[in-house]
């Protein structure tokens, strides 16, 4: 009866965590460009842009994204 009460939660419990894995790597989507990749991030709907360099992809945020994440550091340093 005791192994029951340890086996269903860590059963459930790694479900929890194997859905919660799934829905991070869903997460985002790389899009071919002319210049190299565009990320969207399928829950926020923001956008990085990508190249590759040395063999690895190095995203910066699109220009309207970075400008909309300064208005929000200035606005919570403001605030403070």
């Amino acid at each position: 009866m005791r192994l029951q009460h340890i086996l269903i939660p860590a059963a459930l419990v790694s479900l929890v965590a194997a859905s919660a894995y799934s829905e991070e790597t869903d997460r985002y989507r790389l899009e071919k460009s002319d210049s190299g990749f565009v990320r969207i991030d399928t829950q926020t709907g923001a956008m990085s842009i990508c190249e590759e360099r040395s063999g690895q992809l190095v995203c910066k945020m699109a220009a309207d994204e970075r400008a909309a994440f300064q208005d929000e550091v200035d606005r919570l340093q403001t605030s403070m």
